[in-house]
């Protein structure tokens, strides 16, 4: 009896099957990360001056030691949901997967020098590229919370057992 169980639900699990939804969004926040992206590098065209200037105030390794931190936390997330049972889990690691994606992309632009960098009205550089991308990440994130408190309340629901009166 415990045997046709344990096949039962061997043979019902699916390990890389993600729903439509968070595919949908993953690759709607990717289609919007890229096309904004180039919308405003080509409406924002860099200036050589706050480049220099960039390049003066910040060191390269800063840049290629952010988007090193980013691939690998990508990299972990694709591990995750590449052995991960759950499918909500499965779709949180695929969604973070997509932030770190688009950090580490900006990251990898920004310390090859091909983002614009430009200055603002008050004189600071600006990098529009970084709006865009919290643009993107940020209703990813807040999406994520949301489905962790769905998922939080939803084992606090299951796992409370009203107490029988005896």
């Amino acid at each position: 009896m415990k045997l046709s169980a344990f096949v039962v639900k061997q043979s019902q699990r699916r390990p890389y099957i993600v729903s439509m939804d968070v595919c949908n969004t993953e690759r709607c926040a990717f289609a919007a990360y890229f096309s904004l992206g180039r919308i405003v590098t080509s409406l924002c065209p860099g200036d050589s001056t706050a480049l220099q200037l960039w390049e003066a105030e910040v060191p390269l390794i800063l840049s290629q030691m952010s988007a090193t931190a980013f691939f690998t936390a990508m990299v972990l997330n694709m591990t995750s949901f590449l052995f991960e049972d759950s499918v909500t889990k499965r779709q949180l690691a695929l969604l973070s997967c997509t932030i770190k994606a688009a950090a580490c992309y900006s990251d990898l632009l920004l310390a090859m020098g091909q983002l614009p960098i430009v200055f603002d009205a008050h004189g600071s550089l600006l990098i529009p590229q970084r709006y865009v991308q919290w643009a993107v990440t940020t209703p990813l994130m807040v999406f994520i919370i949301s489905k962790l408190v769905g998922v939080l309340s939803l084992a606090c629901h299951q796992s409370f057992v009203p107490m029988q009166m005896t």
